[in-house]
């Protein structure tokens, strides 16, 4: 035993002096390249390895990082430009090892010292990494960088694993760090995130997602946070106060902003200590750097009117210039090139989650969309489209995605069309002074040709330039702080619309921060913007809350300010208003995307006598000689979506409600307010004539012969088992159900039912049996209308192949109402089945009355058949077993 022991010694000894040393920093450090900055990184280029420098200084001091998605996989937000949530972090050093902490500081205790005791036991701070120390000496400590760089700090593992499902887990092996740019204030670095999953056979399939990640300190000033209102619309932070008695839910907001401050503090007027510069990078096209500058610049007449001069300056990046766009302390808009856009524009922003400071903004602005725009332009004047070559660009940081292009397509081919009449027009007026000869008839034509196409030109450069200007003026509203207003375009009256000397003053809507509707003229003569020129109401309202400076009583003017929310052109609505976080959980007609004016009904209207005036003109303006037919479809699909939207906004009108965001005083009105039931009655009128009535979804067969789908068969592309012609009934249905799916949805059918409870003594009620009533004679009109007329010849088909399809439609939904208990996550009111079950048996006596009318002896064959069949299926599910024990 003791010579065992005695080995055992000799053994540990020997260990000891044979054991190498610790490596030293310098010996890791050796071949590298320093990469000074906010925090220090070492590059090994021979073995493309980083490393981190950490500082004992820089350890238990909090700081800030936020990440976005730089490339992605293009579903449910997990594509380019998604971005993630700005974090505390901080290191710590445990032992040999370095942790890297997400701190929780959004619970807080601030006036209670016993319950913020309760409160850091209850809410403690995130482990996300773990890194073992390399080497330490002299207060420095050394980590694997790539290790760092490399963590999936945001959990996007998760996320993945509910979209692709199966087993996925991040792959640390095959993820790699991209690049890194370091400086004096924020670290940039983007690395590729592997990803693997397993498939139930067993197997593994591995892809990247390229995450931008961006490192940056608390600012050093005396920012005062400003509390938010929700009466306006500014993007905020959260905090919760677990001290706070008086407010029942314990959270403060605050907006997010600018720390703006005037260089002379009690002047009226006075230039910023700091101004907000934007600087438009090199890689903007010469022609849009106008149009850029003003949308920029713009904002100084609300800075204006609330005392700062020269708030907003807008620079351009010189080729001289040695900075880079990422750097913290330049706020860049920049040109970007993609093959397949996923945004149009979109208009970041760093901040401080604590007070709601806003460090640095940039905007991208995708080049790609505008050029597909302009295509189209020049597709509608039989040119051939120039190649354009993408500029080199500088990616940065992407953020807030800003769908503010997906309109535009559908508004730039409606205006193009609109032109037609003025070429008619033109060729009328030519033909008319033309009488003496051909030789002079030619003569005029010519001239006419000249200056049709000098009007084209000149339409297209006011279309561009006005577009990016607004687009621009939105960006730059996102980067201020300032949210969606999707009642901005309600301000303006319908009357003012293609007024110019009023827009040019007042701006086309109310806020530049809506996604407004088409402003397409149907006389080009008359044509005014095609979109705001300059700021609306709210958005000086809006600047005036954010950014206004107060000797004293700053709560008390702030509440003035935002107590005005009650004027017609201060109107506010946002994303969650207006889009809803469920099927048809937006009731407010008015808070709707892609609308305009204070009359959306009327607005609905024009487009559609626009949209259904123009289907066949689509092939004669935007195919080119020499080039294929791909992109008519895509027009017409276009067109269709237009369709579908102004419909489904004369929908929300039917027992609909108004939202109004104002706080108790702000004036008499309540915060719900019922949608006037003539109002409702004339959208329910509308639906009748532009949903029910296939009058103006009439498609000509030269459309129908020229729409046929693309023919490529590659990667990217979908072609296989595809069909090459358009189903047009089908589309047609799906333009005619989409208001029926709304009008019908339980949510809908509520709001019906809680109005003939709550509005009984109002005059002119709508109530739910009349809605069934008006839609059943909309869908079943060739079945209600004429017949009893003494002269009344019959059509040579009776029931035309579209009402066909929609009272099928019809009749199933009526069916599906009766027999299920929810529809799109919500209960069906009870009082919805009995009426459906009331109208399948109106139908059916309606049909069986006329049977033995004349009339039905003289009807086609199809016609016939169809109403055979429509009675056939209504008995037997009226007499079902399954129906019957329903109720």
């Amino acid at each position: 035993m003791k010579n065992i022991i005695l080995f055992s010694l000799f053994i540990l000894i020997s260990n000891s002096l044979f054991a190498k040393s610790p490596k030293k920093i310098s010996e890791y450090l050796k071949g590298t390249t320093k990469v000074s900055g906010y925090f220090n990184i070492h590059h090994h280029k021979k073995d493309e390895k980083y490393y981190l420098e950490l500082k004992k200084s820089k350890l238990n001091k909090d700081f800030l990082m936020t990440a976005s998605i730089a490339e992605g996989i293009g579903l449910k937000g997990v594509f380019a430009g998604t971005m993630l949530s700005t974090v505390i972090v901080r290191f710590r050093k445990i032992g040999d090892n370095i942790q890297f902490i997400f701190r929780d500081l959004r619970h807080q205790a601030k006036y209670d010292k016993q319950m913020k005791k309760i409160v850091d036991k209850a809410f403690r701070d995130t482990i996300r990494a773990n890194f073992k120390i390399l080497a330490s000496s002299s207060g420095k400590y050394l980590i694997n960088a790539d290790q760092f760089f490399q963590t999936d700090f945001y959990q996007l593992s998760g996320k993945l694993k509910r979209i692709r499902g199966g087993s996925l887990n991040h792959n640390p092996k095959l993820s790699h760090v991209s690049s890194i740019k370091n400086f004096s204030k924020n670290l940039e670095v983007r690395s590729y995130l592997a990803y693997t999953s397993r498939s139930s056979s067993g197997a593994k399939n591995s892809f990247e997602i390229l995450v931008h990640y961006s490192f940056f300190p608390f600012p050093k000033n005396k920012f005062k946070p400003r509390k938010a209102d929700s009466r306006i619309g500014y993007f905020l932070t959260a905090l919760k106060d677990h001290s706070i008695a008086q407010n029942h839910s314990g959270f403060v907001r605050y907006i997010k902003k600018w720390n703006l401050e005037k260089s002379e503090k009690n002047a009226v007027q006075s230039l910023p200590k700091k101004p907000v510069i934007y600087y438009l990078s090199k890689n903007i096209p010469y022609k849009y750097r106008k149009y850029v500058r003003e949308g920029i610049l713009e904002w100084n007449k609300a800075f204006e009117k609330i005392g700062f001069i020269g708030a907003i300056e807008a620079r351009i990046q010189m080729d001289s210039d040695k900075w880079d766009p990422e750097n913290n302390d330049y706020h860049t808009i920049s040109w970007i090139a993609s093959e397949k856009a996923q945004y149009g524009a979109i208009g970041p922003s760093r901040i401080n989650p604590l007070t709601g400071q806003i460090l640095d903004a940039d905007i991208l602005f995708d080049e790609s969309r505008l050029r597909g725009n302009f295509r189209k332009y020049l597709r509608f004047f039989g040119q051939k489209p120039q190649k354009q070559s993408n500029e080199d660009h500088n990616e940065t940081l992407l953020n807030e995605t800003c769908n503010i292009y997906e309109n535009l397509n559908s508004q730039l081919g409606l205006f193009l069309l609109a032109q037609k009449s003025l070429k008619k027009s033109i060729s009328k007026d030519t033909d008319k002074k033309s009488k003496d000869n051909k030789k002079d008839i030619k003569k005029k034509k010519k001239e006419a040709l000249k200056k049709l196409v000098k009007i084209y030109k000149e339409n297209q450069e006011e279309f561009m330039g006005q577009a990016i200007k607004w687009i621009i003026m939105h960006e730059v509203g996102h980067t201020l702080g300032l949210r969606h207003n999707f009642k901005g375009t309600t301000a303006i009256a319908y009357k003012y619309l293609h007024d110019k000397d009023y827009v040019k003053k007042h701006g086309l809507y109310g806020s530049v921060m809506d996604y407004p509707g088409a402003n397409i003229s149907k006389d080009p003569k008359k044509q005014g913007y095609f979109f705001t020129p300059t700021l609306g109401a709210y958005d000086y309202w809006a600047i005036s809350y954010g950014y206004s400076t107060f000797a004293k009583n700053e709560k008390k003017e702030l509440n003035k300010i935002a107590s005005k929310s009650t004027s017609k052109e201060l109107a506010y609505a946002t994303d969650e208003d207006g889009r809803g976080s469920g099927t048809f959980v937006d009731m407010d007609p008015y808070a709707h995307l892609y609308d305009l004016s204070d009359d959306p009904l009327r607005y609905s209207e024009h487009m559609i006598d626009l949209i259904s005036s123009s289907w066949n003109d689509i092939v004669s303006k935007h195919s080119v000689k020499g080039e294929s037919f791909d992109q008519i479809a895509e027009i017409y699909y276009s067109f269709v979506s237009e369709y579908v939207r102004k419909l489904d906004q004369i929908t929300k009108f039917i027992g609909g409600r108004v939202f109004h965001r104002l706080h108790k005083g702000d004036g008499d009105i309540r915060p719900i307010q019922l949608v006037d039931f003539k109002t409702q009655r004339k959208a329910l009128k509308m639906l009748s004539k532009y949903a029910f009535n296939d009058k103006y979804l009439k498609v000509s067969k030269e459309l129908y012969e020229h729409m046929p789908a693309q023919r490529w068969m590659h990667w990217g592309t979908k072609i296989w088992g595809q069909p090459i012609d358009t189903d047009i009934h089908r589309v047609n249905l799906y333009i005619q159900k989409s208001p029926l799916a709304r009008l019908l949805s339980p949510r809908s059918l509520s709001r019906i039912i809680n109005q003939e409870l709550l509005y009984q003594d109002e005059k002119d009620l709508l109530t739910l049996e009349q809605v069934f009533q008006t839609i059943m004679k909309g869908v079943f009109s060739n079945y209600y209308d004429n017949l009893k007329k003494p002269h009344y010849t019959l059509p040579k088909e009776f029931v035309s192949s579209n009402k066909r399809n929609l009272q099928r439609f019809f009749v199933k939904k009526l069916m599906q109402i009766c027999q299920d208990n929810k529809a799109y996550d919500r209960e069906i009111p009870y009082d919805a089945k009995t009426m459906a079950r009331h109208t399948l048996k109106r139908i059916l006596f309606r049909l069986d009355h006329l049977k033995k009318e004349v009339p039905f002896h003289k009807m086609d064959a199809i016609s016939k058949i169809h109403t055979d069949d429509t009675m056939s299926r209504i008995k037997a599910f009226l007499n079902s077993s399954y129906n019957s024990s329903n109720y």
